[in-house]
């Protein structure tokens, strides 16, 4: 059984003096999460999001609350996760931090998806589109309506899927995304086959 905790200690002492504990901690719960140890990663990050608020460093204390947050939601605690977010929620809205606002109710909204609460993840998508639009970050549009797309096919507003879809593949050919292009080609099939229209869900 490995002792991580050690182990970053050893590593923190030895190897990073450099940097502060909390990044040290952050870096490491990032390594565990990428290998799938997410249980371990997160202690991690509360360990970084405690060095990071003694040191009064705001910003990476944010960014370690977004990643104990995912976590969360990586391992299927969606309820810890909506709480997570909504806090972190408050702390973007105070700061005016509309970057932050976006991630949180990304993260949100995929917790609805997967707790089959589709009108909430509906409502939080199209918030995170509408910020992403105002930040006009192309990418994170063409994103965020293709997760819109999928949520109004949960919904069976069959139509509006159909829009979205077609808007997000031409975000993705506007940005060269040939792997997002062909994934939404593939939810625009999807939608078509619900609408039993099979030689169009055979095309796409």
């Amino acid at each position: 059984v490995v002792n991580w905790e050690e182990y970053v200690d050893n590593w923190y002492l030895g190897v990073h003096k450099q940097n502060s504990k909390g990044t040290e901690y952050s870096i490491f719960a990032d390594i565990l999460f990428k290998i799938g140890y997410s249980k371990e990663a997160l202690e991690f990050y509360r360990q970084a999001q405690y060095y990071f608020r003694k040191n009064n460093d705001t910003n990476n204390q944010e960014q370690c609350l977004i990643c104990i947050a995912n976590t969360y939601y990586q391992l299927s605690d969606y309820k810890r996760a909506i709480k997570a977010y909504r806090y972190l929620l408050k702390i973007a809205d105070r700061t005016k931090n509309s970057i932050n606002r976006g991630i949180c109710l990304f993260g949100l909204s995929n917790c609805f998806l997967a707790l089959g609460e589709y009108e909430k993840a509906f409502k939080d998508y199209y918030e995170a589109y509408q910020i992403a639009k105002e930040r006009k970050d192309r990418t994170s549009e063409g994103s965020l309506l293709s997760c819109l797309g999928n949520t109004c096919n949960y919904l069976n507003n069959y139509e509006a899927g159909i829009k979205f879809f077609e808007e997000s593949i031409s975000i993705a050919k506007e940005c060269g995304d040939k792997g997002g292009e062909g994934l939404r080609y593939g939810n625009l099939g999807i939608i078509y086959d619900n609408l039993q229209n099979y030689d169009k869900a055979i095309y796409y």
